[in-house]
């Protein structure tokens, strides 16, 4: 995975699937085990064997599945906030925090300006509390900070 489309939208909270059960950080109207379902049925020919769609399905656990936004693989959220959010992730052999402005934000022109100012005013603090900004990013997958 190449990372999650900007047209995404990230839910702070876990929202659970009226129908199967699942949960989800991805919009409402989309839950994952569903769509695979719905498209598994919509292609496959009647079972040659006694193993069931539910049967796939049930060995999916969408929490082992690697998470990955570009270069970085997503271990878990620190938190989140009014334009953003921030991961726990691992980019090559070194533990980060990557912040992220949420998808919804990512086209204001105000909000890219104040995150790249962010940015530069955090690249220039030198302090053992403070994280060391490292990359700067802005790929199709959203501006991002490490």
């Amino acid at each position: 995975m190449s990372g999650i489309p900007v047209s995404i939208r990230l839910q702070k909270e876990p929202l659970t699937c009226p129908q199967c059960g699942s949960a989800s950080r991805i919009g409402r109207s989309l839950c994952l085990s569903c769509l695979l379902a719905q498209g598994l049925r919509a292609r496959v020919s009647p079972p040659q064997s006694e193993e069931t769609l539910e049967d796939v399905l049930g060995e999916l656990d969408m929490r082992d599945a690697e998470w990955r936004v570009g270069d970085y693989q997503i271990l878990e959220e620190i938190g989140c906030g009014g334009i953003g959010v921030v991961y726990r992730a691992r980019h090559r052999r070194h533990i980060v925090a990557l912040k992220r402005i949420l998808p919804y934000h990512a086209e204001s022109r105000e909000t890219l300006l104040r995150f790249r100012r962010e940015a530069e005013t955090a690249a220039g603090l030198l302090h053992p509390n403070i994280l060391p900004i490292s990359e700067v990013s802005e790929g199709d997958d959203g501006p991002g900070i490490a």
